[in-house]
C-alpha cells in the first residue's frame, strides 16, 4: 500500500504547479444551437473554441487551449 504522507506530499507538489503554471482565467469563442423536441422539451449542443493560451511562461512555444464540446436536454416553461 502506498504511504498516505507521501501521496499527500505529491498531491500538494500537483496542486502548487497547476495554480502556479497556470492562468486563472480563459477566453473563449461559443458556437450552438438548440432544437425543439416536443412541447417545451429540447436538446441542444455546443462547441467551445479556446482562444488564449493557459500557460503562464510558456517555454518553447507551448500551448494550452480549453477546447470542448457539450450536448444538453432541457424544458422550456412558458
Amino acid at each position: 500500500m502506498a504511504d498516505p504522507q507521501l501521496l499527500n506530499e505529491a498531491e500538494n507538489f500537483l496542486e502548487e504547479s497547476f495554480d502556479n503554471g497556470l492562468k486563472s482565467a480563459e477566453f473563449g469563442l461559443f458556437l450552438g444551437a438548440d432544437y425543439n423536441v416536443y412541447k417545451g422539451l429540447f436538446v441542444d449542443a455546443r462547441y467551445s473554441f479556446g482562444l488564449s493560451n493557459m500557460i503562464k511562461d510558456p517555454v518553447a512555444d507551448e500551448k494550452m487551449k480549453m477546447n470542448f464540446f457539450q450536448i444538453g436536454i432541457g424544458y422550456k416553461f412558458k
